[in-house]
């Protein structure tokens, strides 16, 4: 059996290996799939995002001041956004792996 999709209208969005991401138009992000890793638990406050990625087992979602959050797995590091968390304007995942 499948979960139930959140109805919603989304942005953009972003995939990871059993989870998705949606942006919403109020800059939200819904999150559902497989959540072994924490990556389907967006932190607070879930607010004020611009564009989102995934990876296999982490999620990250960059905001409007230009700085990331990222959660789920952090195995490898993927997680630990380098000093200072600011000035970014773009965000990409991989499997293990977050480009920031």
């Amino acid at each position: 059996m499948q979960p139930a999709l959140p109805e919603h209208r989304f942005h953009r969005g972003g995939g990871g290996r059993d989870h998705s991401l949606g942006l919403k138009a109020d800059g939200s992000i819904a999150a559902w799939g497989w959540n072994d890793n924490g990556q389907c638990n967006v932190p607070s406050p879930n607010t004020g995002f611009i564009a989102v990625a995934a990876g296999w087992y982490h999620s990250l979602g960059l905001k409007a001041d230009g700085s990331i959050v990222v959660w789920g797995s952090n195995d490898y590091g993927q997680c630990d956004v380098p000093s200072p968390n600011s000035g970014f304007i773009a965000a990409a995942a991989g499997g293990y792996y977050s480009l920031d």
